[in-house]
């Protein structure tokens, strides 16, 4: 894949994507912080491909955090919720669900007593997320929407996801963690940048001012 990229901050960017039968350009135009009191951004596409019949899918990928559910908006409100039934991409929103054993990191017969209870509430976190992420989508009239729920590693999930799928492109949410915190605890989205075989989109919530 050859992907040419030019960026104009706050203004526009543009981008376009060749992968094998398809050859999509997707021209987007933000008007952002202007004069208009709502604040909202302005999109506009331009989309030439060599097989319309086909779309992309972009995979979004999610967790319990607020980063992740701002990313899924801001992906529906740049990419879809302007184009309608005709926005370029089919939506896949996948979350991994950690393993109990490594959501408790003990061994031993301790392990086996409270791995039960441990996965119990990694289920229920898995299924309120996806609630969630589903509840965000339908108030935004988007509703060609896969979701999977994979148990595992979310690094290894969310690039076997764009595998599986065939994804152009896989947005995530920035969790900003600092540079001890990320070498310590992994970064999700670097990992994911460095091996998932698509362009990798890093949504970052931006803070807010006082």
């Amino acid at each position: 894949m050859e992907i040419a990229a030019s960026y104009k901050f706050k203004t526009n960017y543009s981008f376009s994507l060749d992968k094998i039968h398809r050859i999509i350009e997707i021209r987007i135009t933000f008007l952002i912080e202007n004069s208009n009191p709502t604040n909202q951004s302005s999109v506009v596409y331009q989309i030439v491909m060599a097989n319309p019949g086909e779309k992309s899918v972009m995979v979004v990928g999610v967790d319990d955090s607020e980063h992740s559910f701002y990313a899924l908006e801001w992906t529906l409100d740049h990419f879809f919720v302007p184009a309608g039934n005709l926005a370029p991409f089919k939506l896949v929103v996948v979350h991994a669900k950690p393993a109990p054993s490594s959501a408790i990191g003990l061994g031993g017969p301790i392990a086996v007593d409270v791995l039960p209870y441990v996965d119990a509430d990694l289920k229920k976190i898995a299924t309120r997320v996806l609630e969630n992420a589903k509840q965000i989508c339908s108030s935004k009239s988007v509703d060609d929407v896969t979701f999977e729920g994979v148990e595992g590693d979310p690094r290894n999930v969310l690039c076997e996801a764009v595998e599986k799928y065939h994804a152009t492109i896989l947005v995530l949410g920035s969790h900003g963690y600092g540079a001890i915190k990320r070498a310590v605890l992994g970064s999700v989205s670097d990992y994911c940048a460095h091996h998932a075989h698509s362009t990798v989109m890093i949504v970052k919530k931006p803070k807010l001012k006082h």
